[in-house]
C-alpha cells in the first residue's frame, strides 16, 4: 500500500457508518461499480482502467425497494465527473468535456447483468477524485456507493548502462555501442556508432539553370554525395518536364528537354540513400523565336492603275508547335495606308491607284501564335503608262465636205492631266491641238479636205508625265471624193431630184449630148487639157410628174462619136458626145427603143459625176 493513501474499505466503512447513523432512514436505488481497492483503481500513467456501473434496488439498510426507480418509465441519468487530466470513454456519451462522461438505465441490475463500462485514462501522476450524480425526474437515488480515487502512479523505471559508456540506457541512441559523445549525424535518433547510415545525402554540385529558343535541346547537370560508406544513391526526377538520367558515377546526373515550344518550368531532382532524400532544383526557359519566310513582290516595275500581289511564303518556325497552329500575315501596299490586319491568308492584292512614276515601300509580316513577328520590306516600281486612244473619222466625204471626227481615251493614271490632244489630219495642213481636262469621249472636231484621195488621221494624247498614247488604225482612213458640178446644154434640158424633164428624139437620129463640168474640188472649170469623161447609157422609167422638151427643133448632129463612148473637147468651151441612137451600145443593147426613156450620165471613169443632174431621153418615132 502506497504511504499517505487512505484505503478504499475505510472510505466505504466510513460511508455504511454514516448511513447508520440516520437510524432506519430509508435510501433510494444505490449506483454502484466495481472499484478494487489498489486494484482497478490504480494505473501507471499513460496506462487506462475499465470499471463496471449499475444501479442496483437495494437500501442501504440492507432492505430491498419494492421498484426499480430507472424501470418506472423515466431513466436515470448517471453522470461521472473526474479531474482535467483524466479522460473518460466506452460506454454512453460524453458531457461537456473529455473528462466527464453520461450513462443512461432504463433498468436496475447488478455486477453481471445491465452494466456499462466507462475507461480511464491519464498520464498525469497523483490521486484524482472521481464523483457521480444521478438524475431521475421519478425516482431517488444514492450515488456514493460509486464514488471512489483514481490512483495514476509514475512509471517505474531501472538505470541500466549496457555499454558502461556512461550513459543509461534509457538515453543511450547506441545502448549496446560505446559512443560516450552520442553523435547523431542525420538526427534519426541513433547514433552513429551503431548507424550504418548516418549521414543524409547533400547538394555536391548545385544543377546551373538551362535556358535557350524554342527549337533548342536544353541541358544541364548536378551532383549529390553521401558520407557514409558503400552508400548507394537512387537519382529520381521529383517533378518538371524534361528527363533526367542518373550519372555512371555515383551521385550524379543530367537533364535534357527537347523543346517544341516557348516555355519555362522548374525541374526537382531528388538524391535517397534509401532512409533520407535531398533535392536540387533548377529553372528553365526557351524563348519564343519568330517564324521567318520568304517574301515576294513583283521584280519589275508594275503599271499606274494595275494591281499586283505581296506574299510570303515558305515560312518556318523552330516550333512545331506554332506550325502547326498555324501563322497569320499583314500586308502594306505602299500606297499610305500601312499595314492591314492580320489574316491568315499569306498573299495579298495591291490595288494600284498610284501614278506612276513612282516607287512604293513595301512590307509584309508574318506572326506566330505568340505574337512573335518578323517583317520585311521592299520597293515596287510604278511606271507611268501612256494613254490608250479610241478614234474614228467619217469613212469617205466629198471634198471640201466635213468629215467628222470622234476621239476618246483613257489612262490609268488618274492624276496624270492635263492631257494634250494633237490631230494630225494626214493632208499636210496644220495639226489640231487643245488641253483636256478629263479623260472620256471628247468633243468632235471636222475637218475639210480639198484634194481627193485617202488620207490616215493620227490622234496623239500626252500625259503630264510626257508619255504618248495614239490612234491611226484603219477606222481613222477618210475617202475624200472627187465631185463635179454637170451642166447640161440645148437641146438637152437637165434633170434634178427635184425637177424631171424628159427630152424626146427620133429613134434613130444623132442627138448632140453637151454638158460644161466644173471641178468642184478646186472650183475650175474642167476643160479640154484634161482627161475626157464618158457618157453613160441606161434604161429608166420617167416619174409622173416629168415634163416633155423635144429636140426635134435642133438639126441632127450628124456624125456619131463613133461608139467610143468619150466626149470631145470643143473650142466653144464645153464637152460634147454626139449620141447614134441607132448604133450605141449599152449594156448588153445595141441602140435604143422607141417609147423607151433612157437616162443619160457623165462618167470620169467609173465614178458618176452627173448624180445631181442628168439627161433623161426619150425615144419617139
Amino acid at each position: 500500500m502506497t504511504k499517505g493513501r487512505t484505503p478504499r474499505f475505510a472510505v466505504v466503512a466510513a460511508v455504511t457508518a454514516s448511513l447508520m447513523a440516520f437510524g432506519g432512514v430509508a435510501l433510494a436505488d444505490n449506483v454502484q461499480n466495481d472499484v478494487v481497492a489498489n486494484g482497478n483503481d490504480t494505473i501507471t500513467a499513460g496506462g487506462s482502467t475499465n470499471i463496471k456501473y449499475w444501479i442496483d434496488n437495494t437500501s442501504a439498510g440492507g432492505g430491498a425497494f419494492s421498484t426499480c426507480d430507472p424501470a418506472d418509465g423515466s431513466s436515470a441519468t448517471v453522470t461521472i465527473t473526474a479531474p482535467l487530466g483524466v479522460t473518460l470513454s466506452g460506454a454512453g456519451a460524453q458531457g461537456a468535456t473529455a473528462n466527464i462522461r453520461l450513462l443512461t438505465f432504463t433498468a436496475c441490475g447488478n455486477a453481471t447483468t445491465n452494466t456499462q463500462t466507462v475507461t480511464f485514462s491519464s498520464s498525469v501522476v497523483g490521486d484524482h477524485s472521481i464523483a457521480t450524480a444521478v438524475s431521475d425526474s421519478r425516482g431517488s437515488y444514492n450515488p456514493s456507493p460509486a464514488n471512489f480515487t483514481l490512483h495514476v502512479n509514475a512509471p517505474t523505471t531501472v538505470d541500466t548502462d549496457a555499454d558502461n559508456d556512461g550513459r543509461d540506457d534509457d538515453v543511450d541512441n547506441c545502448p549496446n555501442d560505446v559512443n560516450a559523445d552520442q553523435l547523431d549525424s542525420d538526427g534519426d535518433g541513433a547514433g552513429n556508432a551503431c548507424d550504418d547510415n548516418s549521414f543524409a545525402p547533400t547538394v555536391s554540385s548545385e544543377a546551373a539553370d538551362a535556358n535557350g529558343n524554342e527549337g533548342d535541346t536544353l541541358q544541364t547537370s548536378g551532383a549529390f554525395s553521401d558520407q557514409d560508406p558503400n552508400t548507394t544513391l537512387t537519382i529520381t526526377q521529383s517533378s518538371g518536364a524534361g528527363v533526367v538520367t542518373p550519372g555512371a558515377t555515383n551521385g550524379t546526373w543530367s537533364w535534357s528537354l527537347n523543346t517544341n515550344d516557348d516555355g519555362s518550368g522548374t525541374v526537382v531532382v531528388q538524391a535517397s540513400d534509401g532512409e533520407k532524400t535531398v533535392t536540387d532544383s533548377f529553372d528553365w526557359s526557351a524563348a519564343n523565336v519568330a517564324p521567318s519566310g520568304t517574301f515576294n513582290k513583283p521584280s519589275s516595275n508594275v503599271n499606274e492603275g494595275s494591281s499586283f500581289n505581296v506574299s510570303i511564303t515558305n515560312v518556318t518556325d523552330a516550333s512545331s508547335a506554332d506550325t502547326q497552329a498555324g501563322f497569320t500575315y499583314a500586308f502594306d501596299c505602299g500606297d499610305g495606308s500601312g499595314y492591314g490586319s492580320f489574316g491568315t491568308s499569306n498573299t495579298r492584292t495591291c490595288t494600284n491607284a498610284t501614278d506612276g512614276p513612282a516607287t512604293l515601300n513595301v512590307g509584309g509580316k508574318v506572326k506566330d501564335k505568340d505574337g512573335d513577328v518578323s517583317t520585311y520590306t521592299g520597293t515596287v516600281g510604278v511606271a507611268n503608262v501612256a494613254p490608250t486612244v479610241t478614234s474614228s473619222i467619217s469613212s469617205s466625204v466629198d471634198c471640201n465636205a466635213n468629215a467628222t471626227l470622234s476621239i476618246s481615251f483613257s489612262d490609268p493614271g488618274t492624276s496624270d492631266r492635263p492631257w494634250a490632244v494633237e490631230i494630225n489630219w494626214g493632208d499636210g495642213s496644220t495639226n489640231t491641238t487643245f488641253n483636256a481636262t478629263d479623260q472620256g469621249p471628247q468633243d468632235t472636231r471636222t475637218h475639210q479636205y480639198s484634194t481627193p484621195g485617202q488620207y490616215t488621221v493620227t490622234v496623239s494624247v500626252t500625259d503630264k508625265d510626257g508619255e504618248t498614247g495614239s490612234d491611226s488604225d484603219a477606222n481613222n482612213r477618210v475617202t475624200v471624193r472627187q465631185i463635179y458640178s454637170i451642166q447640161y446644154l440645148e437641146p438637152f434640158t437637165h434633170s434634178t431630184t427635184d425637177s424631171y424633164v424628159i427630152n424626146s428624139a427620133k429613134a434613130g437620129r444623132t442627138v448632140p449630148v453637151k454638158v460644161r463640168i466644173t471641178d468642184d474640188c478646186t472650183g475650175q472649170a474642167y476643160g479640154g487639157s484634161q482627161s475626157a469623161p464618158s457618157v453613160g447609157i441606161a434604161k429608166t422609167v420617167a416619174p409622173d410628174s416629168s415634163v416633155s422638151d423635144g429636140i426635134e427643133a435642133y438639126a441632127d448632129a450628124g456624125a456619131s462619136n463613133a461608139n467610143d463612148r468619150y466626149f470631145r473637147w470643143s473650142t466653144d468651151g464645153f464637152w460634147i458626145y454626139n449620141l447614134d441612137t441607132k448604133n450605141v451600145t449599152w449594156g448588153t443593147q445595141t441602140g435604143l427603143v422607141t417609147g423607151h426613156t433612157y437616162r443619160v450620165d457623165v462618167f470620169f471613169g467609173s465614178v458618176k459625176a452627173s448624180d445631181g443632174e442628168w439627161g433623161l431621153l426619150k425615144m419617139v418615132k
